[in-house]
């Protein structure tokens, strides 16, 4: 009798420990089918935005007639003539051509490039609110990494005071997932200050103001009207707020109706985001 009790105790520990061992391997494949499920999404998000970049997007040398407007062609105006700045012809890094971007999407309202992060090289949509574009691709397609969108309480024009664009923090790296790099090594802001804003009609050139981290419900996000009293000053606060050293010089004749360009993005922390500001500093038409 003894023998058999033993026996069937040993069957029911069997039986068991085969249960929690296929409950665990269970786990262990949901978890690797859930993971192979965000990277293929991931790289869908990549290729698409890849595909449009390569599309849409000319560099280098081969940019120089980076803004072949209607409204400087019936102006006469040669594509190769650029304002100059200092004692040089400034020259922007790319070519946008809006034909494609537009028959895909009429929100795509602009472009934007980051001198010392090449790889933010991405369109920009404007929405009617601020949580279609969360996942929605510019192609219309959902995917965690979304699109990079203007709030929609500002022009689509960015010709606010103060405009404000968000940005997925993507894991890999893509979409405004390298943003928290400039404010945690201040040496990539000295590889360049600037970062441009296409549009069909011109392209803008903002120098940075201002590297830092924000909490959610502060002044960083608060939109003014054109000429509105103590937008000059809000400016001033956003550059001493920075993490990065900001020169001066970057701040010099402020007026209220200087252009405000906030970039935003996610840290991981609800109650926080990641932002770097610009001035618009050039027009080029």
């Amino acid at each position: 009798m003894k023998k058999r009790h033993k026996k069937r105790k040993s069957t029911a520990t069997d039986i068991l420990l085969t249960v929690i061992l296929l409950a665990a391997f269970a786990g262990f494949a949901y978890a690797a089918i859930s993971l192979l499920h965000i990277y293929r999404e991931y790289q869908e998000g990549v290729d698409e935005y890849a595909g449009i970049a390569k599309l849409a997007v000319t560099e280098g040398e081969n940019a120089d007639a980076v803004q072949n407007s209607p409204a400087a062609e019936s102006e006469g105006e040669e594509p190769d003539s650029f304002p100059e700045i200092g004692g040089y012809s400034l020259k922007p890094p790319i070519r946008v051509d809006f034909a494609p971007l537009q028959g895909l999407n009429s929100d795509v309202t602009g472009w934007i490039y980051m001198e010392a992060i090449p790889d933010i090289n991405y369109p920009i949509v404007h929405g009617e609110d601020n949580d279609y574009y969360l996942h929605t691709t510019y192609q219309g397609n959902y995917n965690i990494a979304g699109s990079i969108f203007v709030d929609a309480l500002n022009s689509r024009y960015f010709d606010d005071p103060h405009t404000i664009i968000y940005g997925h923090n993507m894991k890999n790296g893509s979409m405004f997932g390298q943003l928290k790099n400039m404010v945690e090594d201040p040496s990539i802001y000295g590889k360049s200050p600037y970062f441009w804003i296409f549009t069909p009609l011109a392209a803008y050139r903002y120098e940075i103001i201002a590297a830092y981290v924000a909490d959610v419900y502060s002044e960083t996000y608060r939109l003014f009207e054109t000429g509105e009293e103590g937008f000059t000053d809000w400016i001033a606060r956003q550059k001493a707020s920075s993490a990065i050293s900001i020169p001066s010089s970057a701040l010099d004749n402020l007026t209220p109706y200087d252009k405000i360009i906030t970039l935003s993005t996610c840290t991981g922390n609800e109650a926080t985001r990641c932002v770097i500001q610009g001035r618009r500093v050039d027009t080029i038409y």
